[in-house]
């Protein structure tokens, strides 16, 4: 039998944004487990407080009164039913093993990989974008003339930027692309002048390919 649990949120209607633990708001804000933290919060953000002849609000409003108008009509309760499945679970060793795997990766190839990454991640589009090329940093004149060739050939290969690959911004660091289309992160490889410098990466499993070949590596 499958367990429910509530989780709840507080919602701005107006602007579509979520409450955060010390007020304010956010585009994913704060959850809490039960109606009880909620109140807890609430009452930290002092909108169950009254004056007092010792408040900074004494003189401004009556001793006894709330030192808070009450919340905009806009923002609202929302209740989140989340129903736990036996199905949808993921190792916890899968999990870390996945995220040691990136660490490594991150280590060994830089910050550019990692930025492309965890902007990839944060869109839960890690699927979609699995095929990456990283070019690591060389001797800065020698680098730049490798990124323009790289660049070229994503030109010369006619695809869009962010509609066919993503591209993490380039520094001393190294340059990391990221494609939907495998055959298309193959035939850069394949065309670029010094294939052995750009390194294939998975990014759904986090582990290092060759790529296979592509079917046309003409670009």
């Amino acid at each position: 039998m499958s367990k429910v649990i509530k989780v709840y949120k507080v919602k701005d209607l107006s602007s579509g944004l979520y409450m955060a633990a010390g007020g304010g708001f956010t585009k994913t804000g704060k959850t809490w487990n039960n109606l009880g933290h909620l109140k807890s919060s609430l009452s930290g953000q002092g909108f169950y407080q009254k004056v007092s002849p010792y408040s900074s609000n004494h003189g401004k409003l009556n001793i006894g009164d709330y030192c808070h108008d009450l919340p905009n009509p806009d923002l609202v309760i929302i209740e989140i039913v989340v129903q736990e499945t036996i199905g949808n679970t993921i190792v916890l060793t899968d999990f870390v093993s996945r995220q040691r795997r990136l660490l490594d990766l991150r280590e060994k190839y830089g910050h550019s990989f990692a930025d492309l990454v965890e902007r990839i991640e944060k869109d839960d589009q890690a699927s979609v974008w699995q095929w990456t090329l990283v070019l690591p940093h060389s001797h800065v004149a020698e680098h730049r003339k490798e990124e323009d060739e790289l660049l070229g050939l994503l030109k010369g290969l006619k695809i869009k930027q962010n509609a066919d690959y993503r591209k993490a911004a380039s520094d001393n660091r190294g340059v990391a692309i990221a494609f939907k289309n495998k055959n298309h992160a193959a035939r850069i490889k394949l065309a670029f002048s010094n294939p052995t410098r750009l390194v294939g990466i998975d990014i759904k499993d986090f582990v290092e390919t060759n790529l296979d070949e592509a079917e046309d590596s003409h670009v």
